[in-house]
C-alpha cells in the first residue's frame, strides 16, 4: 500500500489512515478531513519503516506523534530558538524525554497509533493541522495535514474591543463563525443577524420576536459560501456599523447590545405554472443573550504565543455602550484633563533647590524617533531657562499606539534624606511610582505662597552626607494641600497597556488617539450625501467614513492632551505635558488633458509627502501612479475628459476619500470646462484641423504628415472664397493641480506640530493663440512679382476645374505664428506654527514665428491608379519668455531667450494601382534637410 519505494531510507516513511475500520495510505504532505462522527485512527508498522533501518519493530514502537496548526509551525520554522517563548503544540501527552526543537519540550504521544479525539475549542475545528511522525525531532521525518470537522454550527460572535464603553457615534465591528456549512456539498445556506439590546434580547429564539426586536433597520444577510485564508476552512461574516443616537431611546443609562443569528438551508422548487420559487427552512440559531461567546484567544505571530483577547474574563458576543455622545464624551473628558492640570498645579520653578532627593533634568523624547526629544526641566541652565515645563511636546498618532519615554537625568532616591513631600505619610520617592505619579498626586498650596521656608533643610543635608555651602544654606519647601487627584483615572490608563514603568528613571507612555467617529448628517451633506441617500447606496462604506470629513480642515481643536505629573523632594509637581494629532492625511489632484500633471503623491520610501510633476519621478512611482489610476474618478463627455482623485490615509492605510461621483467639486470643475468650450466655440478654430490635444499641449507641427497639409491647402482654398485669407486658432487649456492637508511636525520649533497644507498648480498652456495668413491672397497688392504670383494661381485653379480634379495642382505660402501663456504655482506651503512659505510662480511664454510653402500635385486616372507628389519648405524661428518670483529668496529674475533658427525641405512621392490583384505601391521616405538656417549660438538674455 506503500506509495513511494522506502527500501533504500531509513526512519518513518509513512502511515495508514483508519477510518470506521478502512485502511488507506497516508501520503507525505497530504491533507485529510476528519469528521468527529467516524473513528480515525493513525497507525504505523515496521512496513512503515525504511528498509535500511536497524531495527523496525524498536521504530515503530518508538513513533512520536505530534500536531500543531500549519500557521504556527510556518512561524517556528523562521523563528530563533531563543524567540519561541510559549508552546504552540497540540494537548498530546506521554513524551518522556524533551524535544527542544522548535520548543516541543513534551507534548508528543509515543507508540504505533494516534487515535482522533479533537478538543472542543472553536479554533481547533475547520482549521489545518499539521501532523508530525518522526523519531527524534519533529521536521525531520514523516508529515501529513488534518482538517477537523464537526456538525455544522454557529460559532463565536465578537466585537472588536468589546470591553472598552463605546458611545454613540462610534462605529462597532462585529465578527461571526460559521462552521461547516459552507463545506457541506448537497446542501446550500445563508445567516441572518439582527442586533439586540441585551436585556430586551433574553429567552427569545422565534424569528419574529428577532425581527420585532432587531435595531438595524434591515436584517444582515450573508450567503455562507466563502473560506477564512492561511488554513482556515471556515465562514466569517464581518460587518461594521454606526452606534445610532436612536438606540438611545431617550434612556439616560448605559446599555450592552448584542446579536441572534439563524441560519437558513436554501433551495429553489419547480413553480406550480412556470419557473422556479426560493425556498428556505430555518435549521439552526444562536441568541448570544443566552449563550454568549466568552474569552477568545489570538494568536500572536511576532510574538510566537497565544493571548487572551483582552487579558480578563469577559464576554465578548456583546458590546456595551455609555449613555454619552462621542462628542460629549470627547469634549468632557479633554476638559477634565484640564482641569487637573490646573488643579495639580505646575510649580515654576525660577532658581535651583536644593532637597537631597531630586533630579536635574526631563527629557520628553518620541520612541521611533531619537532625534526629535524635548528638554522640558534642566537644573543646570540659567534661572530663567531651568522650567520649560509650559512647553508640549506634539506627536502624530492614530489608533495604532505610538511610544513616548520620559527619562530623568541625575536622579537622585536612593540612601537620600526625604521627608515625602507632597506625598502620604510615610512614603517616599524611592517608590518609582511616587516619582512618575501615574495613580496619585497631591495639588500645592496656591492662595498666596506656596512655598515656605525649610527650617530643617541643614539636618537633611547632614543626615544625606552633604556639606552645607553658602549656595545650598537655605531651601524652600512647596506647602501640600488635602486635594488629591488621579491622573490615570481621568486618562483612562491601565498599568501595561498605556504606560509602563521602565525603571525608577524612565518610563513610557503609549499613546494612542482617539478619533470622534460620530456620524452626522452635516458632514453626509458635505460628501454630497444625505441621511436618505446612505441607504440607498452604500451604508456601511458611508457610515464608516462620514465621520472623516470633521478632520479635512485640519483643526487643532482636535488635538488630545495627555500629561504625566513628575515629582521628588527637590522639585515636586513637574507637569510633562504630551499632545496627540490624528494621523490624518488627505490629498486631491485633478487633470484635464495634460499628459504631464502636477501630482501630489504620496511616496511610500520617504517619511514625508514628496511632491513632484510625473516627469521627474523616477520609473517605480510612475508604474504605482498608473497602477493606481484604476481607483481614480474618470469621467468622459463628448468634448473633454477629466481625471479627478481624491484619496486619504489613516492609520498608513490609504483609502478613497469619497466613494461614487457625487462630490460637488466635480460639477463646479465640470462648469469650468464647459465655459472653455463655450469660448472655443466662438473662435475661429476649425475641427477638421490639427488634433485638438496637439494644439492645445502646443505640439502642432505642420510637418508631420501630408495628409493634413493638403487638407488645410484645401480648406484655405475655400476660406478665401469666402473672403477669409487668415485664421485664428484659440487651444483649449491644459491644467492640472494638486492639494494636501495634513497634520505635520513644525521645522522651527522642537516637539511642535500644526496643521500642514500644500498647494501646487499648473496650467501648461492656460492660453494657445495660433494665427496664419495666406500669403497668396494679398500677393496682389506687393508688386509685379506678387501680381505674378496671383495669376499663376488663376491658371492653377483653372487647370483643377477644367480636369475636374484628375489633376490637382495647390501651392500655398503661409505666415504664422504661435504662441502659449504658461502659468505655474510650486510648492506653496503653510504650517500653523512655521508660517507661509509661498514657494515659486512661474509665468512663461514659448512663442515662434514661421513660413510654409510648398506645392502638391495629384493625378488621379479612373482604372489606371493616382500618383502624388509634394515638395515643402519650412523655416521657424522660436523665442521664450520667462518671468519666475521666488518668495523665498525674494526676487523675480525675468528671462527671454532665443532658441534658434531652423528650417527644413520635404519631398515625398507616392504611386498606386487600381487593380486590386498586383496593386503596387512605390512609397519613398521624405527626404529630410534640416537646420538649414541654424546660427551657431543661441542667446538668452536674464533679467535679475
Amino acid at each position: 500500500m506503500m506509495s513511494d519505494n522506502i527500501e533504500n531510507t531509513v526512519g518513518l516513511q509513512h502511515c495508514y489512515w483508519r477510518t470506521n475500520g478502512k485502511l488507506a495510505a497516508v501520503t507525505n504532505g497530504g491533507t485529510y478531513y476528519l469528521y468527529t462522527r467516524d473513528k480515525n485512527e493513525f497507525i504505523v508498522d515496521e512496513s512503515c519503516v525504511g528498509g535500511k533501518t536497524a531495527n523496525p519493530k524498536y521504530t515503530a514502537d518508538n513513533a512520536r506523534w505530534a500536531f500543531i496548526y500549519d500557521l504556527f509551525f510556518q512561524s517556528l520554522e523562521k523563528a530563533k530558538p531563543e524567540d519561541i517563548t510559549e508552546n504552540l503544540w497540540g494537548p498530546l501527552s506521554g513524551g518522556t524525554i524533551p524535544v527542544s526543537k522548535y520548543g516541543l519540550e513534551k507534548k508528543y504521544k509515543v507508540g504505533r497509533y494516534l487515535k482522533f479525539n479533537p478538543s472542543e475549542d472553536s479554533y481547533y475545528f475547520g482549521h489545518k493541522q499539521r501532523v508530525e511522525l518522526f523519531s527524534e525531532n519533529p521536521g525531520t521525518g514523516f508529515y501529513f495535514y488534518i482538517i477537523p470537522i464537526t456538525s455544522s454550527k454557529i460559532d463565536y460572535a465578537y466585537f472588536h474591543k468589546s470591553e472598552d464603553i463605546k458611545r454613540y457615534g462610534e462605529i462597532a465591528n462585529l465578527t461571526i463563525m460559521f462552521h461547516g456549512y459552507n463545506l457541506e456539498k448537497k446542501n446550500k445556506y445563508k445567516a441572518k443577524v439582527y442586533l439586540l439590546e441585551e436585556t430586551e434580547a433574553k429567552g427569545l429564539t422565534e424569528t419574529e420576536d428577532f425581527e420585532d426586536k432587531n435595531l438595524w433597520d434591515k436584517v444582515i444577510v450573508d450567503t455562507l459560501t466563502s473560506k477564512g485564508e492561511k488554513g482556515d476552512y471556515n465562514h466569517y461574516l464581518r460587518h461594521n456599523f454606526n452606534i445610532n443616537i436612536d438606540w438611545k431611546k431617550g434612556e439616560n443609562r448605559k446599555k450592552n447590545f448584542t446579536v441572534a443569528v439563524e441560519v437558513y438551508r436554501v433551495w429553489q422548487e419547480p413553480g406550480l405554472i412556470y419557473g422556479t420559487n426560493a425556498k428556505e427552512e430555518r435549521v439552526a440559531f444562536k441568541n448570544y443573550a443566552d449563550t454568549p461567546t466568552k474569552d477568545l484567544i489570538n494568536y500572536n505571530a511576532e510574538l510566537l504565543q497565544t493571548q487572551d483577547v483582552d487579558k480578563k474574563d469577559s464576554i465578548s458576543s456583546r458590546f456595551m455602550v455609555s449613555e454619552e455622545l462621542m462628542d460629549h464624551y470627547l469634549t468632557r473628558i479633554e476638559q477634565d484633563k484640564k482641569n487637573m492640570i490646573q488643579y495639580i498645579g505646575d510649580i515654576d520653578y525660577t532658581k535651583r533647590e536644593f532637597d537631597p532627593c531630586g533630579y536635574s533634568k526631563i527629557t520628553i523624547q518620541e520612541k521611533e524617533d531619537t532625534n526629535r526629544s524635548l528638554v522640558i526641566f534642566d537644573e543646570t541652565k540659567p534661572a530663567n531657562e531651568i522650567d520649560k515645563t509650559e512647553q508640549i511636546f506634539a506627536i502624530i498618532a492614530g489608533d495604532e499606539r505610538k511610544e513616548i519615554t520620559i527619562t530623568l537625568d541625575g536622579l537622585q532616591t536612593k540612601n537620600q534624606f526625604c521627608q515625602g513631600l507632597l506625598l502620604d505619610e510615610g512614603q517616599k520617592h524611592t517608590q518609582d511610582k511616587n516619582v512618575f505619579q501615574v495613580d496619585k498626586v497631591y495639588s500645592a498650596f496656591f492662595r498666596g505662597e506656596i512655598t515656605t521656608p525649610d527650617s530643617t533643610h541643614q539636618q537633611q543635608q547632614k543626615d544625606a552626607g552633604l556639606p552645607t555651602t553658602v549656595e545650598n544654606s537655605k531651601d524652600t519647601d512647596v506647602i501640600i494641600t488635602d486635594n488629591v487627584f488621579n491622573p490615570s483615572e481621568a486618562q483612562q490608563w491601565q498599568d501595561g497597556i498605556d504606560y509602563k514603568i521602565e525603571s525608577a528613571k524612565e518610563i513610557t507612555l503609549k499613546l494612542r488617539y482617539l478619533y470622534n467617529k460620530t456620524y452626522e448628517n452635516t458632514f453626509a451633506k458635505l460628501l454630497g450625501y444625505t441621511i436618505d441617500t446612505v441607504y440607498s447606496t452604500s451604508q456601511i462604506e458611508i457610515q464608516s467614513m462620514a465621520w472623516l470629513a470633521r478632520y479635512i480642515f485640519m483643526q487643532e481643536g482636535y488635538k488630545q492632551i495627555f500629561f504625566l505629573p513628575i515629582s521628588t523632594c527637590r522639585y515636586p509637581n513637574q507637569i510633562a505635558k504630551i499632545e496627540v494629532y490624528p494621523d490624518f492625511e488627505w490629498w486631491i489632484n485633478f487633470k484635464y488633458k495634460t499628459e504631464t500633471p502636477v501630482s501630489v503623491k504620496q511616496n511610500p520610501n520617504y517619511k514625508y509627502r514628496v511632491f513632484t510633476s510625473v516627469d521627474n519621478q523616477n520609473q517605480k512611482l510612475a508604474g504605482e501612479r498608473r497602477s493606481e489610476q484604476s481607483k481614480n474618478w474618470k469621467f468622459k463627455e463628448k468634448k473633454y475628459e477629466l481625471e479627478f482623485e481624491a484619496l486619504y490615509k489613516i492609520n498608513n492605510e490609504e483609502r478613497e476619500l469619497i466613494p461614487g461621483d457625487g462630490f460637488p467639486v466635480l460639477n463646479a470643475i465640470k462648469f469650468l470646462l464647459k465655459t472653455y468650450e463655450i469660448v472655443k466655440a466662438i473662435t475661429f478654430a476649425d475641427e477638421t484641423a490639427e488634433s485638438e490635444s496637439s494644439i492645445a499641449n502646443g505640439t502642432a507641427n505642420t510637418s508631420e504628415g501630408r495628409a493634413p497639409e493638403r487638407k488645410m491647402s484645401q480648406r484655405w482654398q475655400q476660406r478665401k472664397a469666402k473672403g477669409f485669407p487668415f485664421r485664428i486658432e484659440l487651444g483649449m487649456p491644459t491644467f492640472s493641480g494638486g492639494i494636501n492637508g495634513k497634520f505635520s511636525q513644525s521645522k522651527k520649533q522642537i516637539g511642535s506640530i500644526g496643521s500642514f497644507y500644500y498647494l501646487e498648480i499648473a496650467a501648461k498652456p492656460l492660453f494657445t493663440f495660433k494665427g496664419e495668413v495666406d500669403l497668396l491672397f494679398y500677393a496682389q497688392f506687393i508688386g509685379p512679382i506678387g501680381q505674378a504670383m496671383y495669376r499663376i494661381s488663376q491658371i492653377v485653379k483653372k487647370v483643377n476645374y477644367l480636369t475636374l480634379g484628375a489633376v490637382h495642382i495647390d501651392y500655398y505660402i503661409y505666415v504664422g505664428f504661435k504662441a502659449e501663456l504658461n502659468i505655474e504655482l510650486k510648492a506653496v506651503e503653510f504650517h500653523s506654527v512655521d508660517g507661509w512659505n509661498g514657494g515659486e510662480i512661474q509665468i512663461y511664454i514659448p512663442a515662434s514665428l514661421y513660413v510654409r510653402a510648398g506645392v502638391d500635385l495629384n493625378v488621379s486616372i479612373i482604372g489606371i491608379g493616382s500618383a502624388s507628389a509634394e515638395a515643402k519648405i519650412k523655416g521657424e524661428a522660436k523665442f521664450e519668455s520667462r518671468i519666475t518670483y521666488d518668495k523665498r529668496a525674494n526676487k523675480a529674475p525675468a528671462l527671454i531667450k532665443f532658441d534658434g533658427l531652423d528650417a527644413e525641405i520635404i519631398i515625398n512621392l507616392e504611386a498606386k494601382s487600381d487593380n486590386s490583384e498586383d496593386s503596387q505601391s512605390n512609397d519613398t521616405e521624405p527626404d529630410y534637410i534640416t537646420n538649414l538656417l541654424e546660427p551657431k549660438k543661441p542667446w538668452e538674455i536674464e533679467i535679475l
